[in-house]
């Protein structure tokens, strides 16, 4: 650790601002890379590639024991009393667990392939995608310690320094594959290239900055503050099984669950890979622009957290969490409603074919919206609501953030009730249910106990300019044809009515502003004039 540490807030924004900076790439490259999958591989080949990486994501989620996600919560604390001694021993018991469970599942692979290839109709190349996926398994195992080695002292320019690598060469080699014919398979033998160049930059990364750290215990490590009188392992081992329950009730309404599901529900090959491939298309396409949205906060709201919370300075958690929530708000609300009225013309311009195997047809297409509308209002509903959930892990709140999660299970019963007869439009509002729900219940919890409070008055504010933006939208959805012109008028007049709405309102409140200006952070000041 340094020895003249700059402040943790500062250290927080510039983490959150490389993060913004950069962005543009990491959406652009993708986007773009997207396009050509769906447009190339057509409705079976998007489906079997959505297949082989779901069955990745839920293998992968198997092997995750919640373990990395410790590291976030307790690497402040383990730092400040043991020292990088301590932080070494952590890394160690991490691997040593982790490996053993990648061992069995991949002995897994290896024994029966045939039950796995079959379960899930992975065809001719059944094999080889198997054998793919087991390396990208360990792969990623060595990835998600790495990185979150990285994210607890707020190396975002390193980490968005490696997302960006990936970002280029994945899309490049996805495209490249796909064009020269290779198919799905190809497209899972680009990740498997980027995500082993990947590996080798943050190990490479993370050993440097174990190196340098400081070899003795905080000066004060007598006063860290911690939430309950029990020994550290029983609170990391406590901590690891809550992450692996979050991150499989999660699992419960993310993609890749929601495919394998439909692959199971729907008896009919057709109508299972359209629907897979519909789910898929509208997922994605909403998760790429919720995703670009919150980027300032990637790996940020846990560390910050954690840190405040060891330091004692609990009214500057609650602020935190306040103005991190605000932004959330501001960026999310109107962009959800603008992007549920733009989906139509957007997906039609971006994914639109001819012919019956094509994922997105003329035909398809009100299905597809509809997909969209609903997992919009589920994904940026529930993200604008999600820190409180991060609050309650960091005070150990453990029978709230159990009760929370466990909403997440009414998806199960959704899918099966929903997901036969209405195939991805049922599986969309599943999702969007479960994620909505288990997310209000964590913010009730958080509220009663701990004393956190939603800015409900900003959140009206931001409210009623998004539906003065929806209202000038309306008339272009219903009278304009979806070309790209009128598109961009759209988008154009929506950005204006928003901003002119909000300033109407009384835009940002003063001292969120000064708050913000006192965080130093490029070019905010400039931003921070206009809001």
């Amino acid at each position: 650790m340094s020895k003249n540490p700059k402040p943790l807030v500062e250290r927080a924004s510039r983490a959150a601002f490389w993060n913004v900076a950069f962005f543009p790439l990491k959406l652009l490259l993708p986007f773009v890379a997207g396009i050509v999958t769906v447009r190339l591989l057509r409705n079976e080949g998007y489906a079997l590639l959505s297949v082989a990486t779901a069955l990745l994501n839920q293998f992968g989620l198997v092997a995750d024991l919640g373990i990395e996600r410790t590291l976030p919560r307790f690497y402040p604390e383990i730092e400040m009393r043991y020292g990088r001694r301590g932080i070494v021993q952590l890394l160690l018991w991490v691997g040593l667990v982790k490996g053993v469970v990648l061992g069995l599942l991949i002995l897994a692979l290896a024994v029966a392939p045939d039950f796995w290839i079959d379960s899930f109709k992975l065809g001719d190349y059944g094999g080889l995608l198997l054998m793919m996926v087991g390396a990208l398994l360990v792969l990623g195992a060595l990835s998600d310690v790495s990185i979150q080695l990285l994210y607890t002292h707020f190396r975002q320019k390193v980490t968005n320094s490696l997302d960006v690598l990936a970002v280029v060469v994945s899309p490049v080699l996805t495209a490249g594959f796909v064009l020269a014919g290779s198919g799905p398979v190809g497209a899972v033998f680009a990740l498997l290239v980027t995500t082993l160049i990947s590996v080798c930059l943050s190990l490479w990364q993370a050993w440097r900055m174990l190196r340098h750290m400081d070899l003795e215990p905080h000066p004060r490590a007598a006063s860290v503050k911690l939430p309950s009188t029990r020994s550290l392992r029983r609170r990391l081992i406590s901590f690891a099984g809550l992450n692996y329950l979050i991150n499989w009730t999660a699992a419960l309404y993310d993609r890749p669950f929601l495919v394998l599901a439909i692959g199971l529900l729907i008896v009919s090959p057709p109508e299972s890979r359209a629907a897979i491939a519909i789910l898929t298309l509208s997922y994605n396409f909403v998760k790429q622009f919720l995703r670009a949205l919150v980027v300032p906060l990637t790996g940020v709201q846990t560390p910050l957290f954690a840190r405040l919370y060891a330091e004692g300075r609990i009214e500057g958690l609650r602020t935190a969490y306040a103005t991190i929530t605000k932004f959330l708000v501001l960026a999310l609300l109107p962009s959800a409603l603008g992007l549920i009225f733009t989906s139509r013309n957007l997906l039609q311009l971006f994914f639109g074919q001819v012919g019956s195997d094509a994922v997105l047809t003329q035909s398809k297409l009100p299905e597809v919206v509809t997909c969209t509308v609903i997992l919009a209002v589920g994904l940026f509903g529930e993200a604008m609501i999600s820190v409180t959930l991060s609050v309650l892990m960091v005070y150990e709140d453990y029978r709230a953030v159990i009760t929370a999660r466990l909403a997440a299970l009414i998806s199960i019963p959704m899918l099966l009730l929903l997901a036969p007869s209405l195939g991805a439009v049922g599986a969309s509002l599943a999702a969007a249910s479960a994620g909505l729900v288990s997310r209000l219940v964590a913010l009730l919890y958080a509220e009663r106990r701990i004393g956190l409070r939603f800015p409900g008055a900003f959140f009206v504010r931001v409210g009623v300019a998004s539906a003065v933006m929806s209202a000038a939208l309306l008339p272009f959805l219903v009278y304009l044809p979806p070309d790209w012109p009128e598109t961009i008028l759209m988008i154009g007049t929506g950005v204006v009515v928003f901003y002119v709405a909000f300033r109407l309102l009384g835009g940002m409140d003063a001292e969120d502003k000064a708050r913000f200006a006192g965080l130093r952070v490029p070019v905010l000041d400039r931003v921070l004039r206009y809001l």
